[in-house]
């Protein structure tokens, strides 16, 4: 940020003028200083506001400051649009970044590239990625946030890809959002809490338990059953670190506790020694099932995230694999990667 451009009424500041400040970093309170002592305004800080003024309010008998205080300056961003930040905001702005000028223009001048342009060279200004999304304010802290929507990519080929883990068709899963909330600092760093009602974890087919034994009581040839882990599904929560590369992209990485209700499980026999296919089955298991002895009913999972931003909008890809193992059975790892697409939106 290179100033502050504001609007105010007074009689004794001119609209041309112009205040500098050595290239540096400001408090907030020596930013206020330098104004007061360059312009001989007063300042006074409100339920969250600067009103500048004149004179200093005056005040009544019963020691209160009287209603009407003079005429009056206002700051606003002129990063965000048609709104005025808090003072925690703006503190956080000036804290970081170096001021070269504050410039003020009269009120009732042409104010139409202070709205959302730079305010020395008048080109419209980048918006910040803390600033695009809803905020919750919770004194000084201010949270983001929003909705994703995550499409896992069929790495593991086409079948059963919209079978859910009950057998039936759960194509409508993947239209279930995950809520986030976030708090962003410096413009380039943010922590996000993210939690997913619905989540499929494709494990790719991958061993679960297997066997190898007589056909039945009268079959005396010798057969191998396996069962392997095609999905789960249950519910996610996890927290995310990300770091803003400029104005657009994103990196992020963050880790998932992963809560299994359920799986879809795919059951083959073949004859030994030829290796024919005698039978073959998708079955769904829930946590009663005797079959979920060979899963775990959680596990936790790491992911790294490529982020591309468009106002309130971002799209990205993630890549997320298992940290601790899902299966319960001796010997048996699962650590599938998964690919996912998402689209991320910040609420206004």
């Amino acid at each position: 940020m290179s100033g502050i451009r504001f609007s105010f009424n007074s009689s004794r500041l001119n609209g041309s003028k112009e205040i500098n400040f050595p290239k540096g970093k400001y408090s907030f309170p020596m930013l206020l200083s330098s104004i007061r002592k360059t312009t001989s305004l007063s300042y006074t800080i409100y339920n969250g506001y600067v009103i500048f003024s004149d004179h200093p309010a005056s005040q009544d008998h019963s020691g209160g400051p009287k209603k009407k205080i003079g005429p009056r300056v206002a700051i606003r961003s002129v990063f965000k649009k048609d709104t005025t930040d808090s003072m925690a905001e703006i503190r956080r702005r000036i804290d970081v970044d170096s001021i070269n000028k504050f410039s003020a223009v009269r009120a009732g001048s042409d104010t139409s590239k202070s709205k959302n342009s730079h305010p020395v060279s008048g080109k419209p200004a980048p918006e910040r990625p803390s600033e695009a999304g809803g905020k919750i304010s919770l004194g000084n802290l201010y949270l983001n946030f929003g909705l994703q929507w995550i499409l896992n990519l069929p790495v593991y080929g086409t079948k059963n890809y919209f079978t859910g883990t009950n057998g039936r068709n759960q194509a409508y899963n993947m239209l279930i959002p995950a809520l986030w909330v976030g708090n962003s600092w410096q413009d380039k760093h943010e922590i996000m809490l993210r939690v997913r009602p619905v989540l499929e974890y494709f494990a790719g087919n991958k061993v679960l338990t297997d066997s190898t034994g007589r056909g039945g009581p009268s079959d005396s040839s010798l057969v191998r059953k396996t069962m392997t882990l095609i999905k789960t599904s249950g519910v996610a929560a996890g927290l995310q670190y990300n770091y803003n590369i400029d104005d657009q992209w994103s990196v992020g990485a963050g880790l998932e506790y992963h809560l299994q209700f359920s799986a879809l499980v795919d059951q083959r026999t073949i004859r030994l020694p030829t290796g024919a296919l005698l039978s073959e089955s998708a079955a769904s298991i829930k946590r009663s099932s005797p079959d979920w002895q060979y899963l775990k009913s959680s596990f936790i999972a790491g992911w790294f995230e490529l982020a591309f931003r468009l106002h309130k909008f971002q799209t990205g890809a993630e890549i997320m694999m298992p940290v601790s193992n899902p299966a319960a059975s001796p010997g048996k790892e699962i650590r599938s990667l998964n690919g996912q697409l998402f689209l991320r939106w910040r609420f206004k």
